[in-house]
């Protein structure tokens, strides 16, 4: 297959690393291992069908391009704001996956203090069923939606004041939730709302059923591990984001700075 593909578009037969050309243009190794994990393909050996099926894919989307560039799409505004974003989103993956290589596993006495200290996401972890209402909080005191009780009498005042909301019923994992969070959600009795914000918006959830859901003895030190090396690798972004807005020069257009930026001017 490759051989023939290969011969239509060019007299010189791919040699080493280049299994493939279109117009003198290769395609090497290294685009169908591309092309590999960018189709979740499971690690381990690849077939010959599977190489041949993902060099078809790659030749026909270089096809494809070809006659997107051949219509001028590549020099639309819009392509080009598409393409700047993508290549920030591949050097910043590619960024965090060189810096989570660098770190290394912690220690078995800092695994199982974090296990003890984080019950609720091993020995006491529960699934929550909760009565869920999202809204934007702008344009509605906290303070008389905290004054009732239940979904049903937020939804209903809501509906009078013409707030837009959406309800829905969701399974919420506790392992995901705060300490503080689950210790509050735990004392409230089913049907009773409490309000978390998010951003801009309020989420509001009462308990309808609740089921416990433990994590097996022999996967709590796995999922501690990756957790804690996904806070540690979360807290040097968060450092490096910080110190790099201090040595950058960000000038925001009128109405676009952060409310905290703008209630200093």
């Amino acid at each position: 297959m490759i051989a023939s593909l290969s011969a239509c578009s060019s007299e010189k037969k791919p040699t080493g690393q280049v299994v493939a050309s279109i117009d003198g243009s290769d395609i090497t190794l290294r685009d169908l291992q591309s092309e590999l994990t960018a189709t979740g393909f499971k690690p381990g050996p690849v077939s010959r069908a599977q190489r041949s099926e993902l060099l078809e894919q790659v030749i026909q989307r270089k096809l494809l391009a070809a006659e997107a560039r051949s219509a001028g799409i590549d020099k639309s505004p819009d392509y080009l704001a598409s393409v700047q974003r993508m290549r920030e989103v591949l050097l910043t993956s590619a960024l965090l996956n060189q810096r989570a290589l660098q770190y290394p596993n912690p220690s078995e006495s800092e695994t199982q203090q974090f296990v003890s200290d984080n019950p609720q996401i091993f020995a006491d972890r529960k699934i929550y069923t909760l009565d869920q209402i999202s809204t934007a909080s702008e344009g509605i005191p906290q303070n008389d939606l905290k004054a009732l009780e239940t979904n049903d009498q937020i939804a209903k005042y809501l509906t009078l004041k013409k707030h837009q909301f959406a309800r829905q019923i969701n399974k919420v994992d506790g392992a995901t939730l705060s300490k503080d969070l689950v210790s509050q959600i735990d004392m409230l009795s089913n049907g009773t709302s409490f309000i978390v914000a998010r951003g801009s918006q309020l989420i509001i959830s009462s308990k309808v059923y609740v089921e416990s859901s433990p994590i097996d003895t022999r996967k709590k030190n796995e999922l501690a591990i990756e957790m804690l090396r996904k806070r540690d690798l979360n807290k040097a972004v968060e450092d490096q984001i910080s110190y790099r807005r201090k040595s950058a020069k960000i000038v925001y257009s009128d109405g676009y700075a952060p409310k905290k930026d703008q209630e200093k001017d």
